[in-house]
């Protein structure tokens, strides 16, 4: 009987421990979930673009950027900052940036953006245009994914090319000098002129040439050469003369007539008619005979005309009419002496 009792004891001892450990264990269950309910906050979380409700215990937008292992990559921007506290309601904001490539002058830059224009990331780069550089976007173009921005250098520049004028060579007639003879009257020089150019140059290299004017800044001195015309000429008797012409003339003769020569005065032997067009009157010229005439080889005087003496004729005048007859009419080579 008593080994029942004290076994009665003991269940309910147990039983009472049991529920006591129960509602111990019940409490700090309740406690528990009452202090975390205390501590967690809801936020929302915008991944670019991707939103998401989160319930967190983390005090800062850092620490829920770690907690969830959420990387921000270069450029990128986190509003509010990583070090703001979390509140009830917060909307954190995760803006990516996009990788934009510039390149100007040669060199590559890479520069990181949420948005902007052409000319936003120019300057990011810390890249200046001139008014003459060229762009492959418009300035107001919206970043894009992926977009390549290039810049080319234009350079203009005016340069001037000279150029040699080639100067004219005058060769004159010098009636007083053998035909051998040649001198330099006066010494020629080449002139200059001056072209100018407006080039262009793309990133250090010409792309175009352009010609926008042109003057002569020196002009050309003619190279004038006087030049002899006399001929040389040994007669039979040795004696040098000196010609301006030589050719083979229509040689008759004739005798006196009792009237004056051309030019008041009578004939007499070695004066000769021409044409005065051809050989001036009162010149004197050398009669080159061959053959049984040449004994009358010599200097002759032009004294006369005649009506039929035109062009290469001389009449030369004999002192008989039986000569002139036995003359009669031949060639010789006559010279025009100076």
């Amino acid at each position: 009987m008593e080994c029942d009792l004290r076994r009665t004891a003991r269940s309910r001892l147990l039983i009472i421990t049991t529920l006591a450990v129960l509602l111990f264990a019940g409490a700090a269950i309740v406690f528990f979930y009452a202090y975390v309910e205390s501590r967690t906050i809801s936020v929302t979380l915008n991944n670019d673009g991707f939103e998401s409700e989160i319930v967190t215990m983390e005090k800062t937008v850092g620490d829920l950027l770690d907690k969830y292992g959420i990387v921000l990559r270069q450029g990128d921007e986190v509003l509010p900052d990583k070090s703001e506290l979390l509140q009830e309601g917060l909307t954190v904001t995760i803006q990516r940036a996009i990788e934009i490539l510039v390149t100007s002058d040669g060199i590559e830059h890479v520069v990181y953006m949420i948005d902007g224009t052409v000319a936003d990331a120019l300057k990011k780069a810390d890249i200046e245009l001139s008014e003459l550089d060229e762009i492959n976007h418009e300035l107001d173009s919206s970043l894009t994914p992926g977009i390549l921005i290039a810049v080319s250098r234009m350079i203009q520049e005016t340069i001037i090319k000279t150029e040699a004028i080639p100067y004219q060579v005058i060769v004159r007639k010098d009636n007083t000098q053998d035909e051998s003879h040649r001198r330099v009257f006066q010494q020629g020089r080449q002139g200059e002129l001056q072209r100018e150019y407006k080039v262009v140059y793309r990133d250090g290299f010409e792309v175009s040439r352009e010609l926008i004017g042109e003057k002569i800044a020196q002009q050309p001195v003619e190279h004038i050469v006087m030049a002899g015309t006399l001929g040389r000429k040994i007669t039979s008797r040795g004696e040098t003369v000196r010609y301006a012409f030589s050719r083979a003339f229509e040689v008759t003769a004739y005798t006196h007539t009792g009237n004056p020569t051309r030019t008041g005065v009578m004939p007499e032997v070695g004066h000769v008619a021409v044409d005065p067009r051809v050989i001036p009157l009162n010149s004197t010229i050398y009669i080159d005979f061959s053959g049984r005439w040449n004994h009358l080889d010599g200097f002759y005087k032009a004294t006369d005309t005649g009506g039929v003496i035109l062009g290469d004729i001389v009449d030369i005048f004999m002192d008989t009419e039986d000569e002139a007859i036995q003359f009669g009419r031949r060639r010789a080579k006559v010279y025009l002496l100076r």
